[in-house]
């Protein structure tokens, strides 16, 4: 005996997505949305008065939160400006005194003590460096932002 072996299977629909329909006015409607927005505009313009107008410049005046804030970006980065400073006047007189210490003009028969002299100042050097970019102790730095003071605890 044979035994009917075709399944049946259902076919799933895909659904479609629905897609909307944009309404389309015309233009005039445009038109006169904006002209009733405009002559709104113009009737409060046309009703206040010169001293409604100095009130709102005054209020929107920003002459002295700007004053603030530079001083306080220059208090901020004050000590940043300092420790620059700092650094480029030590590259200086390290170049001064490396020119001094590499002069052998006068004697070239003692090189071990220009080794030892330039080992020296490297490790000086070292040593300044690192007390000079050590901003750890600090504590006079401004701690304000924008006129608000943060407590450092």
């Amino acid at each position: 005996m044979k035994q009917n072996t075709n399944t049946k299977t259902k076919k799933v629909s895909v659904s479609k997505t629905k897609k909307t329909k944009i309404k389309t006015y015309p233009s005039h409607y445009l038109a006169i949305a904006i002209i009733a927005t405009l002559f709104v505009e113009g009737m409060l313009i046309g009703s206040a008065h010169a001293a409604d107008w100095q009130q709102g410049s005054s209020i929107l005046d920003m002459t002295a939160g700007i004053s603030q804030t530079t001083q306080d970006t220059l208090d901020i980065f004050q000590p940043v400006i300092e420790v620059a400073q700092d650094v480029n006047e030590f590259y200086q007189q390290s170049a001064t005194e490396m020119t001094k210490l590499l002069d052998l003009s006068g004697s070239v028969s003692d090189l071990s003590e220009a080794t030892d002299g330039i080992a020296e100042f490297y490790n000086q050097a070292a040593t300044q460096m690192t007390d000079l970019l050590d901003v750890s102790n600090v504590s006079t730095w401004p701690a304000i932002v924008s006129g608000i003071s943060i407590e450092r605890h």
